[in-house]
């Protein structure tokens, strides 16, 4: 018999743990430490920026008051102003995609009519929120940009700074470029794949990924929009992976790409479901030449640790660095399935939460959440997720005062909406997404559990501090009624 959590409500305080074998384990003694208040509120500090400030829940937000902004998909600072790249109607294509569509239609749901991506943006120096829209795509007839999952600025060697902007669509993908004009995005590279996901800047050259044929690829340029604008049909430099890597019929995805102890550190999204779990390796330049070393994959092929660390429902990972360690969090397979086919078993609907690593400049890893002090499998499946099976992904981490912050994607109402059985799962906590802050890595508190008192907020998708001011940026994913940005001013 399965071990049940048994949430405990100790006056003021949420104390939570597992009884097993007559044995109580306290989490708060393992990791966490949830001292939450009676009444749910707004974490200290942080102020709405879009729409409604107040009884938001249910009314239409999506920066713009767009409903059909489900995701503030990407974020980045570039001339005075936030940017906010967002994703067009999530739950509604997967309702349209399911083998039976609902009829009829959830009132939550927006009906898809536009699934054109939009860029949104605010200026950083004005007392009271202003957002307009900078960008809308062509609509055109074989090309959508479906939404922008990805921004970073880079500065060339020439000292314009320039905001590439990762794009998703179909029946390919683009990266455009917003110049220190900031007139327009100018689309500057084109792949025929899902999305450029990951951007970095390494060695004063500015790296991004898609795929050629299924293959992951990363490309680079020491200024792309320079290269561009002198010959619109440049080819850019690119580097491929091995040939025996991704030998499945779908390939594979770079999720991110950090520079991390002086090479770049590579996360791939493996589309192999028979051979599912993230791989991760570091990229290098050797006499001349890139070398790729395999640190988390297939140990066949030379991998240190296998894929997903030996778990296959960590499915991809998202990267951080605090502190001297990358922090990797996972993202699970499970959902990553529902989200591209619009299935799933309801009566086979696993408890797969997701898990935290981290590693060091010897890239010796370990799993800080659960705790690798946890061997015991029942107590490490309760606590995947932060102890919330349908935590399934860990979205974005920020650092801001030395404190790091980690956002989840809660799935719950998105699987109610669409009509999954939950009951045979035990949740505790309320509907919307969590953030877990930590001074040490070792000891997380939740900073809210209830999407910030909204159950329709159901991802913390993106996290990003101003380097300049000190500012602590949230966007949500909310696929009901449209995302918000949220902001946590420094002290």
């Amino acid at each position: 018999m399965k071990n049940k959590f048994n949430p405990t409500i100790n006056g003021p305080a949420l104390s939570i743990g597992w009884r097993a074998k007559g044995k109580f384990l306290s989490v708060a003694a393992l990791f966490l430490g949830l001292c939450l208040p009676a009444s749910a509120q707004v974490p200290q500090g942080w102020q709405k920026l879009t729409g409604q400030a107040k009884n938001y829940s249910g009314v239409t937000d999506g920066i713009t008051g767009d409903r059909e902004n489900s995701y503030a998909w990407s974020m980045a600072f570039h001339g005075g102003y936030l940017y906010v790249g967002t994703s067009r109607d999530i739950v509604g294509q997967v309702l349209v995609r399911m083998p039976t569509p609902p009829n009829p239609w959830p009132v939550d749901v927006p009906v898809p009519t536009d699934l054109r991506g939009r860029i949104c943006r605010m200026k950083l120096d004005k007392s009271v929120p202003t957002w307009e829209l900078f960008y809308l795509p062509p609509q055109l007839q074989n090309q959508m940009d479906l939404g922008y999952r990805m921004m970073k600025e880079f500065t060339s060697t020439s000292g314009k700074p320039v905001l590439y902007v990762g794009g998703a669509g179909r029946p390919y993908c683009q990266m455009l470029a917003i110049d220190s004009q900031q007139k327009t995005a100018v689309p500057i590279f084109t792949a025929t794949a899902l999305s450029v996901r990951a951007m970095a800047e390494y060695k004063n050259q500015f790296f991004w990924a898609s795929e050629i044929n299924k293959q992951p690829t990363i490309w680079y340029s020491s200024d792309p929009l320079k290269e561009y604008t002198l010959n619109p049909a440049t080819q850019y430099d690119k580097i491929t992976v091995p040939n025996d890597w991704f030998t499945g019929a779908d390939g594979a995805e770079i999720l991110d790409i950090v520079p991390f102890n002086n090479v770049m550190y590579v996360f791939f999204f493996n589309h192999d479901w028979d051979h599912a779990g993230f791989w991760c390796a570091e990229l290098s330049k050797v006499k001349g030449n890139w070398h790729w070393e395999l640190i988390v994959g297939d140990q066949t092929k030379g991998a240190k640790y296998p894929a997903g660390m030996g778990r296959p429902e960590n499915g991809g990972a998202t990267p951080f660095i605090f502190k001297d360690k990358m922090y990797v969090g996972t993202i699970s397979t499970t959902m990553w399935r529902f989200l591209l086919t619009g299935y799933m078993d309801p009566n086979n609907i696993p408890p797969t939460g997701t898990q935290l690593f981290r590693f060091d400049k010897k890239d010796k890893w370990e799993r800080v959440m659960p705790p690798s002090s946890v061997t015991d499998e029942t107590w490490v499946e309760a606590i995947n997720g932060f102890a919330n099976p349908l935590n399934l992904y860990l979205w974005r981490f920020a650092e801001q005062s030395g404190k790091l912050y980690a956002g989840t994607f809660d799935a719950r109402i998105a699987l109610e909406e669409v009509g999954m059985d939950l009951s045979s799962l035990t949740l505790w906590n309320p509907k919307g997404f969590d953030l877990y802050s930590t001074t040490d890595g070792n000891f997380w508190m939740p900073e809210a559990l209830d999407g910030f008192q909204d159950q329709f907020n159901y991802g913390a998708r993106t996290l990003l501090t101003d380097p300049s001011s000190g500012d602590l940026y949230l966007g949500t994913a909310n696929p009901f009624y449209g995302c918000q940005v949220w902001r946590k001013k420094a002290k």
